[in-house]
């Protein structure tokens, strides 16, 4: 059972030249989990017995954000400031404070930010600056005898970030923008990674929290080219590549060890990392074939800590090749054709999908995917604990008549 409520109040304000928005938001989640489902489930002398987590999520948030627009060249700017106070709290009347996965706790926070950019030109530079402070506080778990100190007896830690990035865009000309980045940003921990003590069933594993984590700081520098065309054939694309340094770099990695449960027991830890990736996107259109096009997304990502071992949910490379085909006024109807091929370490899937107008009301979408039926478990699959495949293949067919 879970529930979610949301309440969002805003405001749309004009100061001078300045456009400035007012938000306050609210929101509550809700999540039970029952280690027997049975029948009767939801009477109360079941849910004493059988609860084994009843967590409320509150989190309440004040953004103020303002604007002022480029004028004749001008510099553009951005100002803002946020608030915000989250609480984990367990509902104790069915689960033992001492044996829940996380323990009551809070977050309070805020922070301020400037941005600012100068469009309308050939060589377009920006830069932004943010400073942000977070407090966590949770209260003690004296049953858990295999637990830190930490939260044998509660506590609390800060985290003070300062983050930014300064860059610039070349418009070389009409067809070829190159763009460089530097990036340095932060990370405080969240609840799961300090305080996590327990099994996730829903995720097969038993996670342990580490209260000493530190900041998360990360030094990032990216290269940007992008390939336009005016004419409606040819090549057009993107490409960028990066590299970043990371401090205090957070990762749930595996003990080695399973529980009681047969369920393996992952740590929250942190290292030193370095990653670099490149991301290639491109759009091909024959001149003299326009119904006809080809796209291609290609990525590869590689990771290493502190002793040189690649980070625990590193992604594998991917490449993506799609040929698509349009048709348009064949006897009332259009449509579009596409055949995917998608390539990793996981799997080589193929896909294929349809959909045609035929009139003004009805229209027909057909898609298979996994057409080969592969069986493959994904690098990043949380089921990969257990060896539980991706679903075979799916086959579905869509009929829209509007009225």
């Amino acid at each position: 059972r879970s529930g979610d409520h949301l309440v969002t109040a805003g405001a749309h304000v004009r100061w001078g030249g300045w456009k400035v928005h007012p938000l306050v938001s609210y929101q509550l989640n809700h999540r039970k989990e029952l280690a027997e489902v049975t029948p009767d489930s939801l009477n109360e002398e079941q849910a004493l017995e059988h609860t084994d987590l009843d967590l409320s999520l509150r989190s309440t948030r004040i953004d103020v954000r303002a604007h002022k627009p480029s004028e004749d060249g001008s510099w553009e700017w951005t100002l803002g400031g946020q608030g915000f106070s989250k609480t984990n709290l367990n509902d104790t009347l069915y689960v033992d404070a001492n044996s829940s996965l996380i323990p009551d706790a809070a977050i309070q926070g805020g922070g301020v930010f400037v941005r600012t950019s100068k469009p309308g030109t050939r060589l377009r530079p920006s830069a932004s600056l943010r400073g942000d402070l977070h407090r966590v506080a949770w209260q003690a778990r004296p049953g858990l005898l295999e637990a830190s100190e930490a939260l044998q007896s509660g506590g609390d830690r800060q985290y003070g970030m300062v983050s930014g990035a300064v860059g610039v865009l070349l418009d070389v000309n009409a067809s070829h923008r190159l763009g460089v980045h530097g990036l340095r940003g932060n990370r405080a921990p969240g609840l799961a990674e300090l305080l996590a003590y327990g099994s996730l069933r829903d995720n097969y594993r038993e996670e342990w929290g580490n209260p000493d984590l530190g900041l998360e700081t990360s030094h990032t520098v990216e290269f940007q080219w992008v390939k336009s065309s005016e004419a409606p054939h040819g090549w057009t694309g993107d490409a960028a590549v990066y590299a970043s340094d990371i401090q205090n770099y957070m990762m749930l990695a595996p003990s080695g060890e399973e529980n009681e449960e047969g369920f393996p027991i992952q740590l929250h830890q942190a290292t030193r990392a370095s990653l670099w990736g490149a991301d290639v996107n491109a759009v091909w259109v024959p001149r003299w074939a326009a119904m006809w096009s080809m796209h291609t997304a290609l990525s590869v990502v590689r990771s290493s800590d502190a002793e040189g071992e690649e980070l625990p949910w590193t992604p594998p490379a991917t490449g993506r090749w799609e040929l698509r085909r349009s048709w348009s006024n064949v006897k009332q109807a259009s449509g579009l054709a596409s055949l995917v091929l998608e390539a990793s370490r996981d799997a080589v899937l193929l896909h294929a999908s349809t959909s045609w107008s035929l009139g003004k009301r009805t229209t027909l979408n057909a898609q298979v995917i996994n057409v080969t039926n592969q069986t493959y478990v994904p690098t990043l699959s949380l089921l990969r604990n257990l060896g539980i495949a991706e679903p075979g293949r799916n086959v579905r067919l869509q009929v829209v008549y509007a009225w």
